[in-house]
């Protein structure tokens, strides 16, 4: 599998580590009515956190999060494809697999309240050792791995060495409302799409 490499001169190196997100802290969104309640939530990890994650619905923008952020939206009752993205950025441009989504769907009935978290954590190495397309998971929910490594330059020798090797894990999926409510507890809230369509709000 491919993996990204930095190359970075005669310095410490440690993994991407990122901002996290900055905002209110988490609040009840409006009650969903006669329309389904989303949470979408990026819990706080030091990869890939120079880079907003974004998402949609069924094609319309939603969002985008840094690690730490929440955000949500009201949806009419009816089935949705759930997409998180990565805009382009060093980690797209670097690991071609991040150009494809992750995707989970859900079937969405007025006044329920539901979560969809994206994790990217570290994982074990040999779960890099496989293509890098999405892959499904006991629960049905998409991940994607991939390697990700540190390089130091030596401009003595004009070689580079590695110091660091590691496989990122990216996980999409819905969670349990008594998980997701415990969990979204920490996060902050981030700015919806300003264009979001104004069939996704109370």
């Amino acid at each position: 599998m491919p993996g990204l490499r930095s190359l970075l001169p005669l310095a410490g190196v440690l993994p991407a580590l990122g901002c996290a997100a900055h905002g209110p802290a988490f609040t009840d969104a409006p009650p969903p009515g006669g329309k389904a309640l989303v949470y979408i939530y990026r819990p706080y990890d030091k990869w890939i956190g120079v880079q907003d994650a974004g998402f949609d619905a069924n094609g319309k923008r939603i969002g985008f999060l840094d690690p730490g952020g929440y955000t949500y939206f009201h949806a009419p009752p009816g089935h949705y494809d759930i997409r998180q993205f990565w805009p382009i950025g060093v980690w797209t441009i670097q690991e071609p697999a991040l150009w494809n989504g992750l995707h989970v769907t859900a079937d969405l009935n007025a006044g329920q309240v539901r979560y969809i978290r994206l994790q990217v954590h570290e994982t074990d190495l040999p779960r890099c050792s496989g293509p890098s397309g999405a892959v499904t998971e006991a629960d049905g929910s998409e991940s994607r791995y991939f390697n990700t490594g540190s390089y130091v330059y030596d401009a003595a020798t004009s070689s580079a060495y590695p110091v660091g090797n590691w496989c990122i894990g990216l996980n999409l999926a819905e969670v349990r409302a008594e998980v997701g409510r415990s969990e979204i507890q920490v996060q902050k809230f981030q700015t919806q799409n300003s264009a979001m369509p104004m069939e996704y709000k109370p």
